[in-house]
């Protein structure tokens, strides 16, 4: 048998030195994804990036045609029957949006799904009564973008009429804010001589 002496130190860590490198190699090809792996890694990350302001904009999108389908079902009818219908129509969504994904899933549903569904069903549902109630005012032909429409056209009159435009503060009739935007909406109006229509001064 070689005695010890035979042994030298590049013979006992080279075969260390091979296993060393191959577990390197091993484990990078484990961490290590391939290029197509990155590819679809990267899209799939891209697709949910979008994926919340893609379900908010269907959200809203459903909302919206609620509350057009509201605004047809109780066009011309009496508050009671109206008030009835809608409620009958959101009873008829509510129990259809879980009622659907059970009946499609079967025994393989689950109860967090079905509830998430009907909660999903809830806040469109809420969202379509809010969007209705405020149409009125949304659709209203009135200068939303004035806070103070009515003292704005108040005092156009009182320049149309001769009246001061800062009278004493018991009136209660006067702006704190200078007539610019005023004065120049009646020069406007002058030029196109609609001094005398109010729905021209409004607009």
């Amino acid at each position: 048998m070689p005695g010890r002496e035979d042994y030298s130190a590049d013979t006992v860590c080279r075969p260390a030195a091979i296993i060393s490198v191959g577990l390197n190699e091993f484990f990078d090809g484990m961490s290590t994804p391939t290029t197509t792996q990155t590819r679809v890694i990267q899209s799939s990350t891209g697709a949910h990036r979008f994926a919340p302001a893609i379900s908010s904009a269907g959200v809203v999108a459903a909302a919206l045609a609620l509350a057009g389908c509201i605004e047809l079902l109780q066009g011309g009818l009496p508050p009671e029957k109206a008030v009835l219908n809608t409620g009958i129509l959101l009873a008829a969504i509510l129990a259809a949006a879980p009622g659907v994904y059970v009946l499609r899933k079967r025994s393989s549903g689950l109860p967090g799904t079905a509830g998430l569904a009907f909660l999903t069903a809830c806040g469109i549902s809420l969202l379509a009564i809010y969007f209705f109630w405020v149409s009125s005012y949304v659709l209203f032909p009135a200068d939303i973008l004035i806070w103070s429409e009515g003292d704005f056209l108040n005092d156009i009159l009182k320049f149309l009429v001769g009246y001061p435009l800062y009278s004493p503060q018991v009136n209660n009739d006067s702006l704190n804010y200078v007539p610019g935007a005023q004065l120049l909406t009646y020069l406007l109006v002058w030029i196109a001589g609609k001094t005398a229509s109010m729905r021209a001064v409004s607009s």
